[in-house]
Formats: structure tokens, sequence, C-alpha cells
């Protein structure tokens, strides 16, 4: 039953497609995931975070066939794209005359139109009265060949390489290639290559100046693509729209936590994601997420939840809350939910990277335009160092002893990633180890050591003191699709002069940092009043609204990947004089859906505890392996 409604949904799709209903939405890639030929490139960002914007056409990322080069024994130079070659080969067999097959097995036999024969286990036999090679192909096929038609006999078995040994050993030199159709190509002494071309991104920008981009110096690419999951919503009552930047790479796309959708009176918008790395209950937390979209439709605020990740969630508490504050003025929450009033917080004059690269045009605004690591990096320079150095100097009144630090600092889709590869080390052992984390004892203390050691999803933040640094606190990571700004302390009364200086020491991969910024004034707390959950109802028309409205540990549990629920809320007083942002508070965990019939790594878990910046090695080149997959 489920096959045939699923089915029925795609075909909902399809037919919405073609009839031009899709709904769209604009996602974030690195440029080797782009499907080719596919994709409208909207703007590129560049390593050095420079921004190329393209006109309505969009670019094209153009990425060349890899190809086996050389010349053939007939003298002949040939160029063979490697997606239509079935074999590589990498020896020669000599080749066997008709008079000196007597008994035996042959193995292949190679056609006068350079057509390979290849037998089946049985292998073909010589008929010396009727002059034919008889047997059954590898495919099965019978077969009955005139020896007039045969150029080569062989009985040996010949040695081949699989593409992605190739690629990683390019100078192999090949003696033969298999085209799919089974014909043979032979090559001189010299061998065939594997070669691999240039790629490039090009287009017209909005100046309508023709660009060429180096794919090795994008940082990420903004892609306009359509949504077909918004499709099927669309065609069953909801509509979803992705706006915005989106995914960093879409083989590790998003790895947890659940997707929130504002109403904006027209459609829902991807909007929060809360609750990332709370993989089970002992790791359960309360998070709050600006509702950037959410609009006041017929007196009700919707909100959208779904699971759309390999996991089963557990929502305790899902509350709407009204943020009363001043015109003039924004709120932003921290980590407690204590919200403050912000009014021109200071942007940093000096921003820098351990190489220093210019930061300041990506972290002086909330703009998602953001720092992060280029991956993969380089073998020699992962092997010194596992972290970044970012320094930021701001002006500092010289009165000032406290402040607020504002900060838009999250985890990377890599590092989102990560949180799956880690525990599925576990393997058969994972079901143990979420019970002693839920019990929060030596395994719960080992595991945030080592998070705050390695600083993977809690970020240790730095003033600078004369020549000294001074540890202030940690930055939680957050998103990796949205992540929020959030405010935390800062302690100034020991730092001298008209300026301070804040470090932080991401580790390759794991954050990306979009704004960072220091409030000095202080305002009077805004006000926070709770909306009423008026319904809560899931895709089978159950109500849930006693699950999710107070946090009691009965949970909403969604267990498969398109469960949703829809939320209504109205206000108690709606004061059109007062300026209101709208948070989300969430309060729940959930489990991946991990292969548990995997042996426990012990070796591999062990070495993250014991080898400091082994864990950040161990990631950098499992997303070497993932970039040589998808490759």
């Amino acid at each position: 039953m489920k096959y045939r409604i699923f089915i029925s949904f795609l075909t909902v799709a399809f037919f919405s497609y073609i009839n031009g209903c899709s709904v769209t939405k604009t996602e974030r890639f690195t440029p080797e995931n782009l499907v080719l030929d596919q994709e409208i490139i909207e703007e590129l960002v560049l390593v050095n975070l420079d921004v190329i914007k393209f006109d309505n056409n969009g670019a094209r990322y153009i990425k060349p066939a890899n190809n086996v080069v050389g010349v053939l024994e007939d003298g002949r130079n040939i160029k063979l794209p490697v997606n239509k070659i079935k074999e590589f080969r990498t020896s020669s067999i000599t080749p066997i005359k008709p008079e000196g097959l007597a008994d035996q097995k042959i193995l292949e036999v190679l056609l006068k139109n350079n057509i390979l024969i290849t037998f089946d286990v049985d292998g073909g036999t010589y008929n010396k009265e009727e002059k034919t090679i008889v047997g059954k192909t590898s495919e099965q096929n019978p077969v009955n060949i005139n020896i007039d038609k045969v150029s080569e006999i062989f009985n040996e078995p010949v040695m081949t390489i699989n593409e992605n040994d190739l690629f990683a050993q390019k100078d192999i030199r090949l003696t033969q290639i298999l085209f799919n159709n089974n014909l043979l190509f032979i090559f001189n002494q010299d061998g065939g290559r594997y070669v691999i071309e240039d790629s490039k991104i090009t287009g017209f920008t909005l100046q309508n100046k023709a660009v060429m981009v180096d794919p090795d110096s994008v940082l990420y690419v903004n892609v306009k693509r359509s949504d077909v999951a918004g499709t099927i919503l669309a065609n069953i009552g909801v509509i979803v729209i992705i706006l915005g930047v989106f995914a960093l790479i879409v083989a590790a796309t998003k790895q947890s936590c659940p997707f929130i959708y504002s109403f904006d009176g027209n459609k829902y918008v991807f909007d929060a994601e809360p609750l990332g790395g709370a993989t089970t209950k002992g790791l359960e937390r309360t998070e709050y997420s600006k509702m950037d979209y959410l609009k006041n439709v017929d007196e009700s605020y919707k909100i959208l939840v779904r699971n759309e990740v390999e996991e089963t969630q557990y929502i305790d508490e899902l509350s709407l809350l009204a943020i009363k504050h001043d015109e003039d003025k924004e709120v932003i929450p921290d980590l407690n939910g204590n919200f403050y009033q912000i009014k021109n917080p200071v942007t940093p004059v000096y921003a820098k990277d351990e190489k220093g690269l210019d930061l300041k045009k990506a972290v002086s605004a909330d703009d998602n335009l953001y720092w992060q690591t280029k991956l993969p990096v380089d073998s020699n320079l992962i092997s010194k160092n596992q972290r970044h150095e970012l320094t930021f100097t701001f002006p500092k009144p010289n009165n000032k002893t406290k402040a607020k630090l504002i900060a838009n600092i999250g985890t990377s889709l890599w590092g989102s990633r990560m949180i799956r590869e880690m525990l599925q080390l576990y393997g058969s052992s994972v079901d143990s180890y979420y019970e002693e984390i839920d019990q929060q004892g030596s395994e719960y203390k080992q595991m945030m050591d080592f998070i705050e050691a390695e600083e993977l999803y809690k970020l240790k933040y730095y003033t600078k003191n004369g020549d000294d640094w001074t540890l202030q606190g940690f930055i939680n990571g957050g998103g990796p699709l949205v992540s929020e700004t959030r405010v935390y302390d800062l302690e100034l009364s020991n730092i001298k002069g008209d300026s301070v200086t804040i470090k932080i020491n991401p580790p390759f991969g794991y954050w990306t940092v979009d704004y960072i910024a220091i409030q000095y004034d202080e305002y009077a707390s805004p006000k926070t009043e709770p909306l009423n959950l008026e319904t809560a109802v899931n895709q089978d028309g159950i109500e849930l609204k006693e699950l999710i409205s107070n946090k009691d540990n009965n949970y909403c549990q969604m267990p498969l990947v398109g469960d949703y629920f829809e939320a209504k809320y109205t206000e108690v007083e709606n004061s059109s004089d007062v300026k209101t942002t709208y948070y989300l508070k969430s309060t729940g965990y959930y489990e991946l859906h991990l292969n548990k019939s995997l042996p426990f790594q012990f070796m591999t878990l062990s070495k993250f505890i014991t080898d400091p910046g082994f864990i950040i090695k161990y990631s950098n080149e499992r997303y070497r392996e993932w970039e040589k997959l998808n490759n």
C-alpha cells in the first residue's frame, strides 16, 4: 500500500512538473555536485569571498568527460570517453593458433572487425572438422563462429583495473580497452593513459561580461532548481518552497533534525532546523528559532514540521513566542532563551583568517554570505595543523567592562554529516552507547569533553589581553542549512585600550561564520508572550496538540521520511502599535536510522579520544572518499 501511495505521489509530481506547476528553490552546492546541463547557477562565491552574480540565463558547469588517450597498434591516435568503456586492461596475452588449441578451453576470441567475444565459465571449444568455435558468451548467448572471421584466440585470463583505482593511479599504462559494445582497442607499446580534463563554470554576469571560472577557486555556488518534494505537497493541499541559500553538498545533504516551515500567506517557506546534534534523549535540548517568513493570516499563524531525513524525531514541545520590542531595535536570544534588544551593534574594523584573507565582507552583515573551510584540506597542511585562526578587532569605548557578543556561527553541512559518520562507527553497539549517554554518566562526560576539546560542535571564543588570550565561553553549533544568531557574554574589565580582539579556532570543515558583532549598550528586556496552540494535525489527520503543548516527556514521534504535522497558533492580544518578532521554541531530540548490523569500530573510536586532532584528519579523509565516489 505504501508503495502504491508513493508511486501516486510521484505521478502527480511528474504531471505537475510538465504542466509548469513545480515549485523552485535555490540550493547551495560545491561545484563537483552539480548535475551537468540541468543546473542554472545564479551566483557563485569564490574562495576569496568575492561574489559573481549571473544574468537570468545563469551560468553552466561544463565538466568534460574523462578520457583514455593513446596510439593504437595501427598508428591511429584515439581519445575515448571513459563512460563508454566496459573494461580497462593492463596485460597483454599472446594469442594462440587454431592448430595449437587441441582440447584447451577458449576464453576469448577477437573477430576481424575488432569485436571481442568473451565466453562463459565453461569456455569455447574449437571444432576442427567444422572449423568453427562454439560455446556460450558471458551473456549466455550461444555462438558458432567460423574460424575465417577470427583474428586472434586467447586461452589465458587478462588483467583489468576498475575506474576508481585507475583514477587514483593515473600513471598506469593500459594495454587494451573494451567498449560497451565489445569493440576492443589495442594500444602500441606506449599504452593508453587516463586523462582528466579541466572543468569550467561559464556564463554572463549582470553587467553582460563573459566569465570562465575554475571550480577550484569556488567556495560554493547557488543553484536554482525544481523542488519535486514541494510539488508533491502542493498537490495534496500544502505548498512548500525553499527560499534563500541551501545545501553545501548535495550528496552529504542534511543529516539531522526537523525541517520547520513558516506560512507567509501564500506558501510554506523553509525557516528553521532546530535540535541539530541532539541524537538521543540524553542530549535533548530546547532551542529558539527566529521565524523570518511567518505572517498573520486570518488572525492565525501556521507552522509546518517535516521529517526529511532517515531518522525518528521526538518533539516534546513546540511553542510560538511573540517578542514585543521597540520599533528601532531587533531582538536576539542567548542559549537559555533570554531575549535582548539590539540596536546598531559594532562590526569588526579588522577581520582575517590565518592566511591574512580579509573576512569583513563575509562577517559584517547577517546576510548568508559566510566563511567556511574549502574542503578537502591539503594532507600536508592538515598533518601539521587541524584548525583555522580567525581574529576580529572591534572598537571599544574606554568605560565599558561588559558587552554582548552577537554571532551567527553554525555547523557546516559536512560537520552535520560527521555526526552520522561517527555514530555509525558504533555499529551493533550504538544502542548501548545511547543508553550510557542517556544516563549521563562517564560516557556522557567523555563525549562532552571530546567535543569541547576538539571544538566540533562547541566553539571556544577568546579575547586578547596583552600577549595572552582569555577564554570567554563557547558558541554552540546550529543548522547547518539555517543557523541562528545568538547573544553571548563578553567580560571586558581586564582589556586595556580602545579596542577588543576576539579569536576563534574552528577545526577544518566543521564551522561556518556569517556574522559577528558587539553590542555595548544595554536596553530594557523585551516582553515575551506565548501564543495559543489551536491545533496540530499530522499527515494522517490525527490531532497532536496535547503532545506538543508542554514539555512533559510526552512526545510527538515522526519515524518516517515524509511524516509531518501542521500547527496553528493564535495571539492572545495583537497590539499593532508594538513591533513583534516571532520565535519558535522547540524541545526534543532525534535518533538516526543507522545500520546496526555493522561491527563496532573500537580502534577508530578510541583514537578519536587518545589522538588529539585525529577526528579532523579522519573527517577530511572521509570527505575525500565521498568526493571521489561522487565524481
